[in-house]
């Protein structure tokens, strides 16, 4: 585990730079990440490392003028620093007067599953799942598979008092894979899930199993003649790159501002097929 950092006081410490730099109103978010990865690759244990990212973004208000800054450090001077540098952005920006932070709030803190990563328990689960893939799908080739924890710390402070701590940490993996016979070979496939703990085996996780059982299943393939009208089946993989698509194109920031989203008058209205 790295170095324990007080990301409240970080923020803190931010804000009072930021008034003592002439804002007249400040925010300072203050976030650090770390994640403890397991990879295979092409069937086998390759790789743990651990990773750490830490970011600071500091606000400042001046009157309605707004100016912000982002680092990638948080001891004293690069603050100072900073802080100086959003107050000149603020005071040489145009004023806006929707610009302004949140009311006062107590520290309000939310904690969500596990603060520290079992890697004896990483270790064991994917070898088993390694194990299970060699037995089960002889044929199918484990091109890359990763088992990461993440946790992470964000804390928000702005100048009217008000405070937010959120830590969480999951498990997350992911699996991609082929299955050659001779010189018959299925399509690159993929998929993976995130959990709280490690309860389940990973072939359990989402439906990497069934996928890999269907990769041992398309070695034999057609394609489809002349054209036709039917019912098309779409798997319950796909369904995220529909959310995406509909997210990006329907409700973005672009469709919205712009009027060109279908959807922009049907705030809790249907509007997709019930069926």
């Amino acid at each position: 585990m790295g170095a324990v950092i007080d990301g409240m006081g970080v923020a803190r410490e931010a804000l009072a730079a930021l008034k003592a730099a002439g804002a007249d109103k400040a925010s300072a978010s203050f976030s650090r990440g770390e994640q403890n990865e397991l990879n295979v690759d092409a069937g086998r244990m390759s790789l743990y490392r651990s990773t750490v990212n830490v970011s600071l973004s500091l606000g400042a208000l001046v009157g309605t003028r707004k100016g912000s800054v982002s680092l990638n450090k948080y001891d004293g001077e690069a603050i100072r620093q900073a802080a100086e540098e959003a107050v000149s952005m603020a005071r040489s920006s145009e004023s806006d007067p929707a610009n302004d932070i949140s009311p006062a709030r107590p520290l309000e803190s939310f904690e969500h599953g596990p603060s520290e990563p079992d890697n004896e328990a990483m270790y064991r689960r994917l070898k088993e799942f390694v194990d299970y893939a060699a037995e089960r799908y002889p044929d199918t080739k484990l091109e890359q598979c990763i088992l990461d924890f993440g946790r992470g710390e964000s804390c928000y402070a702005n100048s009217n008092g008000a405070e937010f701590r959120d830590r969480s940490g999951s498990y997350s993996f992911s699996a991609m894979f082929t299955t050659k016979r001779g010189e018959r070979a299925s399509s690159f496939n993929y998929s993976g899930a995130s959990h709280r703990g490690l309860d389940k085996p990973l072939k359990d996780w989402g439906s990497i199993d069934l996928l890999m059982k269907q990769s041992t299943e398309q070695l034999d393939v057609d394609s489809v003649e002349g054209s036709f009208s039917g019912d098309l089946i779409i798997t319950p993989d796909c369904f995220g790159d529909f959310i995406s698509y509909m997210d990006s194109v329907y409700i973005g920031d672009y469709a919205i501002i712009t009027g060109a989203s279908p959807w922009k008058d049907r705030l809790g209205q249907e509007v997709v097929s019930p069926l």
